[in-house]
């Protein structure tokens, strides 16, 4: 029975994990096609996403597998891990974004990078190094960076959640338990 509640578990935490890492990937295309991929005060609004879908995702999970009852730790883990999927799966799509779709949105990406490079004064020559180095890099530090923040965000995000989503077993109604 537990290897079965763990195996369903982890079934809802995939499930919501996708469903989370699909509604970021619809917000990016939104923002993509109304040409908002650079604003960022807009692009942090989807955090929004985030909070709404691991709130639903883990209230599903204590709900439908848990029979009702999750303690604060596993609620944490359960958003956390949610995050760590989700993250996965935006970021295979962020990848195939810039690699495939629209190669330009690095350069775009980077445009903030060469105004603060020509503000410190650097030659043209110089600036033109780094952005080479920084275009090679970019989708490597994007899975790295983004791997840690989307997943530490959740982190941040469930501690929050759980301590309203948690849900102790009553000993007093079932004493057997």
């Amino acid at each position: 029975m537990e290897n079965n509640q763990k195996q369903s578990t982890f079934q809802g935490v995939l499930t919501w994990g996708l469903i989370t890492g699909i509604a970021s990937i619809v917000y990016t295309f939104i923002l993509y096609f109304a040409g908002l991929m650079q604003n960022k005060p807009i692009q942090y609004a989807g955090i929004i996403i985030t909070i709404v879908c691991l709130y639903l995702g883990i209230k599903a999970v204590r709900d439908q597998y848990l029979g009702g009852v999750i303690s604060y730790g596993k609620s944490l883990g359960t958003g956390v891990l949610i995050s760590l999927f989700s993250t996965i799966v935006s970021l295979i799509f962020l990848t195939i974004l810039y690699t495939v779709i629209d190669q330009g949105l690095i350069d775009l990406a980077l445009q903030d990078s060469i105004e603060k490079m020509t503000e410190r004064g650097m030659s043209s020559d110089q600036i033109e190094q780094g952005m080479a180095m920084a275009r090679r890099f970019f989708i490597p530090s994007l899975l790295i960076g983004g791997l840690f923040f989307g997943t530490f965000l959740g982190f941040l995000i469930s501690l929050v959640l759980s301590a309203f989503l948690k849900k102790e077993e009553n000993l007093l109604v079932n004493p057997n338990a």
